[in-house]
């Protein structure tokens, strides 16, 4: 058979796989699944829709969402009144006090323009312009216009008691109710209007004038008015538990638990009723938006409804589902974004336009897919016995009689196939033909369709069995062929070229196109785990995976990221508008990529784009599927976007995304310094020495307030705008002392830009050491002291210079004294001793020749003592070792030329010395040795370096003859200079040179040096001396060799 194999034909009982017209009994099973599902529809809708009640061919829509606060948000208790000043504040009287809130924070405010409230427990607001009225539980009132305040009180004319309310008359004075009446400012003082007769016994809960200049005031169900001109109020209608409201059209409403809902007839002067109450179920008062749409408030509940011809419901919130308290206390507010606000007893509650709009499904309806259908309308499935449904976008729709369909696909011919666990049905027009499943393949989910290339069959993905090709009747596994994989696609695309794409788990794409099948895996840069949606416009194929969205290029994927380099997680449904533009479906939400943005990506190859998401604050209730129905996005006839969730749908108009286009006023609410905290006007001085400052701001966007975005900049730190996100902060630390502004500026969550924004200036005073004065005197010091030391350096330099210059002439003294004294002398005594023994020869040859035996030896003894004179000379320079070493050295010399042995020993804790201290020392040790060896005639000779604390030490010990008396009295033998010269040296160094002998005991020889004047300084010490000493080095410009 050609590698093919055929399914046995299976059909539904008996009725022929042919076009089924109708037939009556598939009619009378619809209009009884119709009556069923409209009888469940009549039932109250669940909490979390927020919404009241489903007609039988009607689906609630709605597009309000509902946000509140509890006193776990901050938000006070016995909210009593609710205003916005013109400067966007939203304030809160309650009973806990006086609150402003910008949508994120609750404030309280206990003075206003320095001045203290009169009390904490508001019952009424009233603002005009900037300037807000403040009434007080306990009496009295006050007014604040931004600057200053002004109270009120009885002595002022003010009704005694509670203040309820205010109202602006229609002769532009204000009127102020309470507790015993209604007053009206003229000048300076309130003047008595209500009740007749003074104040006292009546208290005016509620007023307001009409549009005929009439004040209408309840008296706690006593409803009363007087009309322009009138001298007395006159009572048209009384009930205890009455409450009224005035419409945008001037019409008068009334409301109460016992009365229901009743509208005033003008003309006959009468309330008619227009909601009946039933068992004590009526509202308990009504309010009104300025589109006339009503709120009308109950025990633990408040219902917004279209407006009271239609009364059809917009949104509801009980208690279950998030409203704040039991009973709602205050008038309705509507802000200048159009969000509705109500105070409750337990907190504040919002109602605010969403972006999507939301179809409440039947309950049970879960796991739900889309697809289009004709005219704008969609095809909603679910996988549960919802029946299959059609629905536009007004919530209408019509049951087809299937159930439990898990997949559906519409084929470029307007054919739409649903498919269940137990066959297939086609929808062409008005006919319907059911293919049913072999009876090995039931019971299990179809997760998928495609429509075959030639539009004659159907591809299905069946549960854990495979990919099977519904076509002419025959059900074939995988079309016979053994080159497409055998495994369940998760999703399923037949493009414009009649390609089919099939998308498995695990990173896995395969192409058939026609004979030739490709397939791609994560090497080809296909890393999105399973397989969700699969999108095809203008020949780009757009992947969508468990972990991100990829398009195909050439014969790889390319990934596309949001503007953070974050992946598009879980994205189940894919649709691009034929202006370019980008939809994607994941689990944190819908994103709307631009078309220009797009055409970067295509052209220009960007791989992070801007995205803007729509999440739950925009109305999206659930997540879309992940396993199946994928078709979790569709782009209807219209152009609406439809998105499905686990257990809704929704749309919204892609040409008319409803905007909030109120520029956001930004605010400047705190300024803090290290511990103190300063209110943020124009200019702010901060102590000095500061550290660390916060500056807080907020804008006033409420309608999304989390979505709010600043930038700031501090000028003098910041060279760059700051990008903030939504924080509400800023902190800089270690401040230099100046003057700074700080500047911030807000977008709201549609991008627009507060670019004037606010400002606050701050000046850090410097300390005395960071004033210009300190700084100042600190260069006029530094240069004093770099004088006096350049000086005391020029006199160091100059004394070091002289002192040289000093020990030169001594030392040639002391050279021209030893030449003298030993060579001229000792040369000149013998050329007379040779002159003497020349004459003699001719006389007496033996003493001739005696006297020149003595000549030679005296000219071997001078020659010795030339030696003796040159080396004292070349010991003035360094030595190349320690002392106690080069002193060993000269002991060997020594003793090889004197036959003598000399002992060299020292301290075993060595010390660093003095630049020329160790060769003076070397010096005077030599002499004393030399002087020892030569005259002392002993047997060995001790020398011995001490180290100490105090003192450097030597001592030369030896065991001669001695030195007589008058040698010591004398200080020197005759024509010798020795010991003379080793006190010199003695002195120079600062230390004494001591000598103690006795005749035919020998002699010691002692030198001490103070350790200050002869050790060498610490290293750390001489680093710092050298550093700040040091002279500069001169480069030479002569390359080296």
């Amino acid at each position: 058979m050609n590698g093919r194999f055929t399914l046995q034909k299976h059909k539904l009982c008996s009725v022929p796989d042919t076009v089924i017209q109708q037939p009556v009994l598939l009619m009378l099973w619809r209009w009884c699944v119709a009556l069923c599902c409209a009888s469940v529809l009549a039932g109250p809708v669940a909490a979390a829709t927020l919404l009241p009640q489903q007609e039988n061919n009607y689906l609630t829509t709605t597009v309000y969402q509902h946000t509140g606060w509890k006193h776990v948000d901050g938000a006070p208790g016995f909210i009593n009144a609710i205003a916005q000043t013109a400067d966007g504040w939203l304030w809160l009287g309650s009973a806990n006090g006086l609150f402003r809130f910008d949508g994120v924070k609750f404030e309280q405010i206990t003075a206003l323009g320095g001045n203290p409230l009169k009390s904490n427990v508001i019952s009424s607001l009233y603002a005009e312009g900037n300037t807000l009225w403040i009434g007080y539980q306990y009496g009295q009132a006050s007014v604040f216009d931004g600057k200053s305040v002004r109270h009120f009180s009885e002595m002022d004319g003010l009704p005694p008691g509670t203040i309820f309310g205010f109202a602006r008359g229609p002769d532009g004075k204000m009127y102020i109710g309470g507790n015993a009446g209604v007053g009206r400012l003229d000048g300076q003082r309130l003047v008595h209007i209500w009740p007749n007769g003074g104040y006292g016994g009546s208290q005016a809960t509620k007023m307001f004038f009409d549009q005929h200049g009439s004040l209408w005031v309840n008296a706690y169900g006593d409803i009363q008015v007087n009309t322009p001109g009138g001298t007395r109020f006159e009572t048209v209608y009384r009930s205890p538990d009455a409450s009224m409201s005035i419409s945008p059209d001037g019409q008068i409403w009334i409301a109460g638990k016992s009365l229901g809902l009743l509208h005033y007839d003008r003309a006959r002067k009468t309330f008619d009723p227009v909601l009946p109450a039933g068992s004590n179920s009526g509202p308990l008062s009504v309010d009104f938006q300025h589109n006339g749409q009503m709120l009308l408030s109950r025990i633990g509940a408040m219902e917004l409804v279209e407006n009271p011809q239609s009364m059809r419901s917009l949104a509801r919130i009980t208690v279950q589902n998030g409203l704040s308290g039991e009973h709602v206390l205050s008038n309705l507010l509507e802000d200048r974004e159009g969000n509705i606000w109500v105070g409750t007893t337990g907190g504040l509650d919002r109602l605010y336009l969403g972006t999507l709009t939301q179809v409440v499904l039947p309950p049970g309806t879960t796991q739900t897919g889309l697809t289009a259908g004709e005219d704008g309308k969609v095809w909603v499935t679910s996988d549960h016995d919802i029946s299959l449904m059609e629905l536009d976008p007004q919530g209408h729709f019509s049951y087809s009689g299937l159930s439990s369909i898990t997949a559906s696909v519409r084929a470029p011919d307007g054919v739409v196939w649903f498919g269940s666990e137990t066959g297939v049905w086609r929808k062409r027009g008005d006919e319907m033909q059911f293919w049913a499943l072999p009876k090995d393949l039931t019971g299990k989910p179809i997760m998928a369709m495609a429509p075959a290339a030639n539009g004659n069959g159907v591809w299905v993905s069946i549960t854990r069995l495979g990919l099977f090709l519904l076509q002419d009747g025959e059900w074939r596994r995988r079309a016979g062929r053994l080159d497409i994989p055998d495994v369940s696609p998760s999703s399923m695309l037949l493009d414009s070229k009649k390609r089919l794409w099939l998308g498995f788990s695990e990173s896995r794409i395969t192409l058939v196109d026609g004979d030739h099948v490709v397939n791609y895996e994560s090497r080809d840069g296909l890393g999105l785990g399973n397989i969700l949606s699969l999108y095809e416009r203008n020949g780009v194929l757009w992947v969508g995976g468990e972990t991100g969205v990829a398009r195909l290029v050439g014969h790889s994927f390319v990934p596309l990221r949001d503007a953070d380099g974050r992946n598009f997680a879980g994205v189940s449904g894919i649709v691009q508008r034929a202006t370019g533009e980008l939809w994607l479906y994941g689990v944190d939400g819908l994103h709307r990529i631009d078309a220009s943005v797009i055409a970067k990506v295509l052209n220009a190859g960007l791989t992070e784009v801007p995205a803007e998401r729509f999440d739950y604050r925009n109305g999206l209730v659930g997540v879309p599927a992940q396993l199946r129905p994928v078709s979790s996005l569709i782009e209807a006839s219209d152009g609406r976007i439809w998105y499905a969730t686990d257990d809704s749908v929704g749309w919204l108009d892609p040409a008319h995304i409803r905007r909030n286009s109120a520029v956001p006023p930004v605010y400047i609410t705190r300024l803090k310094a290290d511990d103190l905290t300063y209110h943020a006007d124009d200019s702010v001085s901060l102590p000095k020495n500061t550290r660390n400052v916060q500056i807080s701001f907020t804008a006033l966007g409420l309608t999304l307030p989390q979505r709010m975005h600043f930038k700031y900049q501090l000028t003098g730190v910041d060279s760059l705008w700051q990008d903030a996100g939504n924080r509400r902060e800023a902190f800089y630390t270690n401040l230099a002392p100046g003057n700074y502004r700080f500047t911030v500026m807000a977008a709201n969550e549609d991008d627009v830009w507060n670019a004037q924004g606010a400002s606050v200036d701050f000046y850090i005073p410097p300390t005395f050491i960071q004033s210009r004065w300190f700084i100042a005197l600190m260069v006029i010091v530094f240069l004093a002291l770099g004088g006096l030391l350049y000086l005391w350096r020029v006199r160091s330099l100059t004394t070091r210079m002289r002192e040289r210059i000093h020990e030169r002439v001594q030392e040639r003294e002391r050279i021209a004294r030893a030449l003298h004294d030993t060579l001229l002398q000792g040369v000149q005594g013998l050329i007379l001793s040779v002159n003497t023994a020349t004459r003699y020869m001719r006389t007496d040859f033996e003493r001739g020749e005696a006297m020149i035996e003595d000549s030679l030896n005296h000219a071997e003894l001078l020659l010795s003592q030339g030696r003796d004179q040159v080396r004292d000379l070349r010991s003035g320079s360094e030595l190349k070792h320690e002392l106690p070493h080069a002193l060993t050295e000269l002991a060997t010399h020594l003793t090889r030329q004197y036959g003598i042995d000399i002992f060299v020993t020292s301290s075993a804790q060595s010390q660093p010395l003095r630049q020329g201290a160790a060769a003076e020392l070397f010096a005077i040790v030599r002499e004393a040795l030399i002087n020892a060896a030569r005259h002392a005639g002993a047997q060995f000779i001790e020398v011995q370096v001490n180290y100490s604390r105090r003192f450097l030490i030597c001592e030369v010990r030896d065991g001669g003859r001695g030195i007589s008396e008058l040698e010591l009295l004398h200080n020197q033998r005759e024509g010798h200079w020795g010991i003379p010269g080793m006190r010199e040296r003695a002195q120079k160094l600062g230390g004494v040179l001591f000598i103690e002998t006795r005749p035919g005991e020998g002699t010691l020889v002692t030198v001490a040096i103070p350790a200050g004047k002869v050790y060498l300084a610490p290293g750390w010490v001489l680093r710092g001396w050298r550093a700040i000493f040091r002279r500069p080095r001169r480069w030479s410009a002569t390359p080296s060799d």
